[in-house]
């Protein structure tokens, strides 16, 4: 039995639901449910009584439940404190997509370090056609990016973080521009500057697809790159950009405002193969400052 079939099974536990555990996890109902039947078939009694509507812990649930607790909780001190004493220097070689967490990356490196004095992080910006060789190459240990770069990859693993949304970035001087938020009917006869085909991920193409069955007169124009896009959106008013945070341009004359669509995209941490126990490190780290922050 692995940390990870207890991290699951803790939270089916206190969640007294698989789809509940299953949204939280970032994982299918149905992988919640095998895993659970794969521990209970290892230990000989079940763990929780389930039908259509209640999960309720048995009583070696309940039992199992503190143990894989306690055997948790003592597993990660003992790392956490393994590394605070430890006397070697270290560095941890980390990569992130375009503008991607650029507010939140210094937090996340500075109370890393606080933890960890002796352990240094090196940040570096990579593209998402960079991301496969650089983490099977060991350029670098892990990179920040939506889970899309790296869905259809059986070699890298993936530890999410957090679910990101889309932004309508556009000139200061656009009509739209003072908004808290937007809808899709909102950017009705507007010139929406979309990725390029080769560096579109899904959930772009998802975003995509909802403006186009929305019928509301919007015509589509291809952007290069993020400055590109840039340049485009200062130079007219009639355009908007759709991008996820982690690309959208940075500029003073520019504004991003807050698209409300269903479509989220899933955010972490990707990495080859295990993670190492400093790299488990910096990956809770960093789950626990965008958790404070969310």
């Amino acid at each position: 039995m692995t940390f990870r079939e207890l991290e699951l099974f803790l939270v089916v536990a206190d969640e007294r639901s698989f789809v509940k555990a299953a949204r939280k996890l970032f994982v299918s109902q149905p992988a919640v449910t095998q895993q659970i039947k794969k521990m209970e078939n290892e230990l000989g009694f079940s763990l929780l009584y389930r039908d259509k509507h209640t999960v309720e812990l048995t009583a070696q649930g309940e039992i199992m439940q503190n143990a894989a607790r306690s055997i948790l909780y003592t597993y990660n001190h003992a790392i956490a404190d393994a590394l605070r004493n430890s006397t070697s220097e270290q560095s941890l070689s980390i990569g992130y997509l375009g503008q991607m967490n650029l507010t939140l990356l210094p937090e996340i490196m500075k109370s890393f370090q606080l933890r960890y004095p002796n352990f240094s992080v090196l940040a570096s910006r990579v593209r998402p056609a960079q991301i496969s060789a650089l983490l099977e190459q060991g350029l670098l240990q892990m990179i920040m990016t939506p889970y899309d770069f790296v869905a259809n990859n059986r070699v890298l693993s993936f530890y999410p973080l957090y679910h990101d949304r889309h932004y309508c970035i556009m000139n200061k001087g656009n009509p739209l521009a003072g908004a808290e938020h937007l809808s899709c009917k909102d950017l009705a006869g507007y010139c929406i500057l979309v990725p390029a085909k080769e560096n579109c991920p899904d959930h772009m193409r998802t975003t995509i697809g909802i403006l186009e069955s929305k019928a509301i007169g919007c015509h589509f124009e291809l952007g290069k790159d993020s400055d590109n896009v840039a340049f485009q959106l200062i130079t007219s008013d009639a355009k908007v950009a759709i991008m996820p945070s982690y690309t959208a341009p940075s500029h003073p004359d520019l504004v991003s405002v807050p698209l409300d669509d269903d479509v989220q995209i899933l955010t972490g941490i990707a990495y080859y193969q295990e993670m190492t126990p400093l790299e488990k490190a910096f990956s809770s780290t960093a789950y626990k400052v965008l958790s404070d922050n969310r």
